[in-house]
């Protein structure tokens, strides 16, 4: 039910906005089936095969010469979702808020966006196939290339710091898969009964943190990129989720379901050291419904989305959880690259 529970409130959240170890002991890859009409298995040995082609020309709107990002602005941009067109759809602004572009043009969802190391792409999960699969695009939006071709929901793609790979989660299994770049070589990273999801690299790319049921509630744990030597860092009684590390790999922040104001409860933006000491909140006050945090490249400052009065106001505040402001932006499911 706990699996069920949360992937329905993903997808209505995003329609709607627009420790053990042991249970993953086993660290022989498994094979995920791409491009096949059967029922997806695991099989002990990795193989590696190349990502079918995809022969029909991608249902996006290609982004005009005029908002193409330069190199330079876009190491400050942060891309994210926002359903401001009537569907969600992917756009990058600056981190202040102004040339808001939009990247996808298309009826169906595009959300979950996460920026290439060297920012010249952009991952995403998109339905236009008839159900989530996991899609990579240029930064200004052209050439988009479906990676997985799976019979059930692909999502939560992040880059590995080195480009190389991208780590995701496959509803199917409710596991965490890792691939090639260019979809090829699929291994499964996580062997529990229990979701695992939102997995997110470290900045040297040894490890990754990522959210699981497996103690009973949501909870960060974190284990190496092969999937051995799963640690928890966080146990609370309610959900602790969306960990993403800072750019100098000694933090982690993360969303925490924590608070209330009134008759409201709400969640808050926390950061933790890599070892789970030391959790500190840093949104209070006003901002009681904040949501996904994302580093800026300098690790100097956090953007989140917002929900306390409404539906996804992009904010941004130092990363001690001072000088919060707004970008006068709506959206969510950022990824400001840190």
């Amino acid at each position: 039910m706990q699996k069920i529970s949360l992937l329905l409130a993903v997808t209505l959240f995003t329609a709607s906005c627009g420790s053990d170890s042991s249970s993953d002991g086993n660290s022989e890859g498994s094979t995920y089936t791409q491009a096949t009409d059967e029922t997806p298995t695991t099989t002990e040995a990795p193989v590696t095969t190349e990502a079918p082609v995809t022969t029909e020309a991608p249902v996006t709107t290609e982004a005009s010469a005029e908002d193409e990002s330069s190199e330079e602005g876009r190491d400050e941009m942060i891309v994210f979702t926002s359903n401001r067109d009537g569907d969600a759809e992917i756009f990058v602004m600056n981190a202040d808020g102004t040339g808001v572009r939009q990247l996808t043009y298309n009826d169906d969802f595009e959300v979950e966006p996460s920026w290439s190391p060297d920012r010249t792409q952009i991952t995403f999960r998109s339905n236009r196939d008839g159900d989530f699969e996991i899609f990579v695009m240029n930064a200004d939006g052209t050439g988009v290339r479906q990676l997985t071709y799976n019979d059930d929901h692909d999502e939560h793609p992040t880059w590995s710091p080195d480009g190389n790979e991208i780590v995701f989660v496959s509803d199917y299994y409710s596991e965490i898969f890792v691939m090639n770049a260019d979809g090829t070589g699929v291994r499964q990273l996580t062997y529990n009964d229990d979701y695992d999801g939102h997995p997110t690299w470290s900045p040297d790319g040894t490890q990754i943190a990522f959210t699981s049921y497996r103690d009973g509630d949501a909870e960060i744990f974190v284990m190496n990129a092969d999937g051995t030597e799963v640690r928890q860092l966080t146990d609370y009684d309610y959900f602790d989720g969306y960990p993403t590390w800072s750019p100098d790999g000694n933090q982690i922040a993360f969303t925490r379901d924590c608070c209330s104001v009134g008759t409201k409860s709400g969640s808050g933006i926390f950061v933790m050291n890599v070892d789970g000491t030391e959790v500190r909140q840093l949104t209070t006050g006003s901002v009681w419904r904040g949501y996904e945090p994302t580093w800026s490249p300098d690790g100097t400052q956090i953007a989140f989305e917002d929900h306390s009065f409404g539906c996804c106001s992009i904010l941004i505040m130092n990363a001690d959880g001072t000088d919060v402001y707004s970008t006068g932006q709506e959206g969510e499911e950022l990824d400001w690259g840190g």
